[in-house]
């Protein structure tokens, strides 16, 4: 979440805490036009003013943060709408700081792994287990953590991942993964399947749908294909809770286990696509260069779903990730967060693509708006990458 709103709600659940009376703070839905969030005391529905000249307090108390904030009052609620142009630029400023991911908990802090499976090494839970490992290890990095594997180096954390039980660790931390079921139909029943048979299935089935959107004259390249198969396996293993099992239907229903990957994959190409083409155009003397984030005029960014992009993509990304280790001490890593994450991402992104031209006549009076998405774009790519990197997958460039 933006510094800005994290000190904000910081400061309002302070004097919740304080006070006679409690402070709900609520996020207001999507198609609420008043505000972004909404203040109210649950007991009484008349001291909404009281709630305005806490805002104006907190404004004062933060002199760079002075006008950011609209208030509206209706039935006993105070709305807040934020100055949406002070929010892009932040939001975008704060993306891109290397210690954006850094959480308290583990800043500093050295942990050890360990992995304790039943399963052979080339079935498909033992891949399960190994893909949680990988990718609490990228997380744990991510959030200041340094990982140790010498017996003799003390360590503030251990983690054992196993797919046994779900029991006490002496010393450490059990992080328990469920086991793969693979269906070659509906109705068949389970059947074993290696991790080669597994990926070999999902390469057929890529292969078919790129030939179908591509045409018979653009086919993928090894690399470009193994990349979707890594990712399509990932979801389809790591959407649903670690500790329940996942069930693999790899008949007739393996399409669906290839669709998020490529969806979330193709999205992001997408992206790269128009800020490559920028560039070049950049580079041919077509358009002028970018200019920084300072000179850009936000306020021309007022398509809904380019606040959405912002406000529940950019700045909540943060905060999403540190959700996936907010329980880690008790075993819980939640992984399908980010999955969820990165396919809610892709999805608001399509309609926006679809609708929108980001790419036009380099006139004056087109060229402002235009910029002002090159950033919002270049934004999302640093989530998108972050995001993806935590699952251990590499982003394509074409598709």
């Amino acid at each position: 979440m933006a510094k800005f709103m994290k000190q904000f709600l910081t400061y309002f659940q302070a004097r919740s805490s304080s006070g006679q009376q409690k402070i709900v703070i609520e996020k207001c839905r999507k198609d609420e036009t008043r505000g972004e969030f909404s203040l109210f005391y649950p007991q009484s529905t008349e001291d909404a003013i009281s709630l305005v000249d806490m805002v104006r307090s907190f404004e004062s108390e933060h002199p760079s943060y002075r006008d950011t904030l609209q208030t509206e009052i209706s039935n006993g609620r105070v709305y807040l709408s934020f100055n949406r142009p002070f929010l892009f630029r932040t939001g975008l400023l704060e993306i891109v700081d290397p210690n954006s991911l850094a959480d308290d908990l583990f800043v500093g802090k050295k942990f050890r792994l360990t992995m304790e499976s039943s399963a052979g090494v080339e079935s498909l839970t033992r891949h399960r287990c190994d893909l949680v490992a990988e990718t609490l290890t990228n997380i744990l990095v991510a959030s200041g953590a340094e990982e140790t594997a010498e017996d003799g180096i003390s360590a503030d954390f251990h983690f054992v991942v196993n797919n046994k039980s779900n029991r006490r660790v002496p010393n450490g931390i059990c992080v328990f993964v469920g086991p793969v079921i693979c269906q070659k139909s509906s109705d068949a029943d389970d059947a074993k399947f290696s991790i080669d048979k597994c990926k070999s299935t999902l390469a057929e089935e890529i292969a078919l749908m790129s030939e179908h959107r591509l045409g018979d004259n653009q086919d993928l390249s090894i690399s470009e294909k193994d990349i979707l198969v890594n990712a399509s396996l990932k979801m389809a293993l790591l959407s649903v809770n670690i500790k329940n099992n996942v069930t693999l239907k790899l008949g007739a229903n393996v399409t669906t286990h290839c669709k998020r990957g490529i969806f979330i994959m193709y999205n992001y190409c997408r992206m790269g696509h128009i800020v490559h083409k920028y560039r070049k155009q950049v580079d041919d003397g077509y358009y002028p260069k970018l200019p920084d984030l300072e000179s850009v005029n936000f306020a021309l960014l007022t398509r809904p779903d380019e606040w959405d992009l912002l406000f529940n993509h950019i700045i909540q990304w943060p905060d999403v990730f540190k959700t996936v280790t907010s329980n880690l001490e008790s075993g819980t890593f939640k992984i399908p967060l980010i999955i969820k994450f990165l396919n809610s991402l892709s999805t608001t992104f399509s309609v926006y693509y679809r609708c929108t031209r980001v790419l036009t006549e380099p006139r004056p009076n087109l060229m402002p708006v235009m910029e002002a998405r090159i950033h919002l774009i270049l934004g999302l790519m640093e989530v998108f990458k972050m995001a993806l990197q935590s699952l251990g997958l590499q982003p394509l460039a074409t598709l």
